[in-house]
């Protein structure tokens, strides 16, 4: 499990790289359209140049906090710009847009997609993981996570919801670039742009921090320099390949499979596990027979903390199937038919 958790753990934060890479080059599109299109190479280039030294330092949390307080600003000034925008875009089209309903469309597998899109989301908790381990007051920490995680939440139901009245079905990419070609909107799109540089290196940092270890490297000696190099070719490679209309495929991916996993499957499984098997230590974990025992309780009423447990892991499963199958045919099966 610990390897499955690190594979899902990298695949989740370089997942956001590459969106961010994505995300920088379609606001640059939008904002500066030339070269028949293939302009995308050149955003995406960029983000290579100026990304990969900062990747260069994923050691120095100091560092990388003034970038998290700078990228704070900037998408609070978005996030708020964007809000107002969309109420006013209501209020102009006299109510919700057209497109909008009360069902959403393909039920349920549209429903499992938009789920899969929302997981990725969850998973960027894992940059507290080494934050955490280099506070001098833990203590503190959970509290601060708690009081953060309520605003983003709070901020993505609002940013959602409103997005979503305003421009129903049409939006098809970041609600950034449906602002209009103003001084307002042209500053929206700006701070949202150094908003994306300034978080590639911190959903960087978690992942990379694993690998470091793996290979036993310091991030500034060579094996270290070269590790971070290769994987930003990696993921400027996948990006270059991709145009940035993909982005919600890349999203929609990493949350479907390795963000379930990680925020839903695997702490749903350690909860079911914890009783059986420090009662059963010796037991092969390997074994049906416990896999049995661990689900059924061994013959204990189901408690709420087991019940929750296993409709996480059945909610999990649901969004992995329908999600990928929807995702599958929405992009590829869909168009040839």
């Amino acid at each position: 499990m610990g390897w499955f958790l690190f594979a899902a753990l990298v695949l989740t934060q370089f997942g956001f790289c590459l969106m961010f890479s994505q995300l920088l080059s379609a606001s640059m599109d939008d904002m500066f359209r030339f070269a028949d299109g293939k302009s995308h190479y050149l955003w995406v280039s960029l983000v290579l140049i100026i990304c990969f030294p900062m990747t260069i330092f994923s050691d120095n949390l100091s560092l990388l906090g003034i970038g998290s307080l700078i990228a704070t600003v900037c998408v609070i000034y978005a996030l708020i710009s964007c809000f107002i925008s969309s109420c006013m875009k209501i209020h102009s089209n006299g109510g919700p847009h057209p497109t909008c309903n009360n069902h959403g469309e393909n039920i349920p597998v549209g429903y499992f997609n938009t789920l899969a899109n929302n997981m990725m989301v969850l998973e960027g908790i894992a940059v507290v993981l080494p934050v955490h381990a280099a506070c001098t007051q833990k203590r503190l920490v959970p509290h601060m996570i708690t009081i953060v995680l309520t605003c983003i939440i709070t901020w993505y139901l609002l940013f959602g919801l409103t997005g979503y009245l305003a421009y129903g079905l049409t939006l098809k990419e970041s609600l950034v670039n449906a602002m209009a070609e103003d001084a307002w909107g042209k500053s929206i799109r700006w701070l949202f742009i150094f908003n994306v540089l300034l978080s590639y290196p911190l959903q960087f940092m978690s992942a990379q921090q694993l690998i470091d270890a793996i290979f036993k490297c310091k991030p500034r000696s060579l094996v270290g320099l070269g590790i971070r190099l290769f994987i930003n070719l990696v993921i400027w490679a996948l990006a270059m390949s991709m145009p940035a209309s993909a982005v919600n495929i890349v999203v929609a991916f990493i949350g479907a499979i390795p963000s379930c996993c990680m925020v839903m499957i695997i702490p749903g499984m350690l909860t079911l596990q914890i009783d059986y098997a420090v009662a059963h230590p010796d037991e092969s974990r390997s074994s049906g027979h416990y896999w049995k025992m661990m689900v059924t309780g061994n013959g204990k009423f189901f408690t709420f903390k087991r019940l929750r447990a296993i409709v996480y892991i059945i909610i999990a499963l649901l969004i992995m199937v329908i999600g990928t199958y929807a995702i599958v045919y929405d992009n590829w099966v869909k168009p040839s038919s």
